[in-house]
């Protein structure tokens, strides 16, 4: 089951949780605007990641983690 924590956010950090990745993925990280205000790759073979999100602006974010085989999108806010 993929799923983000804690949601809604203090601001910190958050963890992605996802099944093991067949091969590498994009993370993706957009404002409510829907502009990308982050991009990094996962390593084939990760099952989560975690990011510091108090670099990103308050309000909601959609993270996407995607590839070949995938494609999952999550709403995050931050207060």
């Amino acid at each position: 089951e993929e799923k983000i924590y804690p949601n809604p956010n203090d601001g910190k950090g958050i963890i992605l949780e996802f099944g093991t990745l067949r091969s590498g993925a994009a993370l993706e990280i957009s404002n409510a605007q829907g502009g990308v205000i982050h991009r990094e790759m996962i390593a084939q073979g990760s099952k989560q990641h975690s990011i510091s999100v108090f670099q990103f602006p308050r309000g909601l974010l959609l993270i996407r983690l995607f590839n070949t085989d995938i494609n999952f999108t999550w709403k995050l806010l931050v207060p």
